[in-house]
């Protein structure tokens, strides 16, 4: 059986919002991704960010890491 609490508050929920700067971003700005294990989510929210918005990135990788650029 559960016991009923009453005027327990609810805590924060998870901020929304992207850790990558998308939103903010125009054409030709860019940002670089230096841990490997971050890529794989970056090009994920870059792909569902740029489905949402109409805009375009594309990921190169470039010294020791990957930069993702805004191109359209």
């Amino acid at each position: 059986m559960f016991e009923i609490e009453k005027g327990v508050p609810l805590p924060e929920g998870r901020q929304s919002g992207s850790v990558y700067p998308f939103r903010f971003m125009e054409v030709g700005d860019s940002f670089v991704v230096s841990e490997e294990d971050r890529l794989k989510n970056a090009r994920a929210a870059a792909y569902s960010y740029g489905k949402r918005s109409g805009h375009r990135f594309a990921c190169r990788r470039v010294g020791n890491g990957w930069r993702f650029w805004r191109v359209s």
